[in-house]
């Protein structure tokens, strides 16, 4: 049989282990902990930065309404690059794409999409459709099935992970829908002519259980 642990390098950093060894589980532990305090981490970041934002808008507000005009524009300025961070205004673009959804508003829709063959949207369950203008359709269609009453889906995004660089953007999150329903999501974004603009979309129904176990896991 096949002794059930692996080498790992130790370092003066991490704890001493017996003979440089240590256990599968306990090493998967380890790994699984520090991964999971990652995504805290970054999701604790994450709603720090949308709290100040908020809190210098408000600051803002205040200090024209008092004609301090001098503080109010260094505050501006601070709140004009926090809102350019390109990390910022993909999460916004993101959140756009849901409100349109939500709201079944085919414009606002097509505001959200970018523009060439290399767009691409996969809807759950159908064939991957190709092309700005083929992919614009298929959203028309969808706000079309949903009648004439007008509003649009109850769909919620949730535990959304953004990542920026360059003219890339990314982001992976859950959409709930209709307050049951649970899809995986994948939400990509290019900065064309300076605006960041969703060039692919891919959900998909989930087939294992969500535990808070289960999503913090990565493979």
């Amino acid at each position: 049989m096949m002794n059930a642990s692996i080498p790992i390098r130790c370092s003066s950093n991490n704890v001493k282990r017996r003979n440089g060894f240590v256990g599968m589980n306990t090493f998967k532990k380890e790994i699984k902990m520090r991964r999971c305090s990652r995504g805290q981490l970054r999701a604790q970041k994450e709603e720090e930065a949308r709290k100040s934002l908020d809190a210098l808008e408000r600051e803002l507000e205040l200090n024209v309404t008092l004609e301090n005009y001098a503080e109010a524009a260094k505050i501006r300025d601070r709140v004009n690059a926090m809102r350019e961070s390109d990390y910022f205004l993909v999460e916004l673009q993101n959140a756009m794409f849901y409100d349109a959804f939500r709201k079944g508003s085919f414009q606002q829709m097509k505001a959200v999409w970018g523009r060439g063959e290399h767009v691409r949207c996969t809807h759950p369950g159908m064939p991957c459709v190709l092309g700005d203008l083929n992919v614009l359709e298929s959203w028309k269609i969808v706000f079309e099935s949903m009648g004439s009453g007008g509003g649009g889906l109850d769909v919620e995004c949730k535990n959304a992970n953004v990542y920026a660089q360059g003219t890339f953007g990314m982001v992976t999150c859950e959409e709930i829908v209709m307050k049951n329903g649970r899809l995986t999501c994948t939400n990509v974004f290019e900065k064309q002519d300076g605006k960041w603009l969703m060039i692919q979309h891919h959900a998909s129904a989930v087939a294992l259980p969500q535990t808070s176990e289960f999503r913090s896991r990565q493979f």
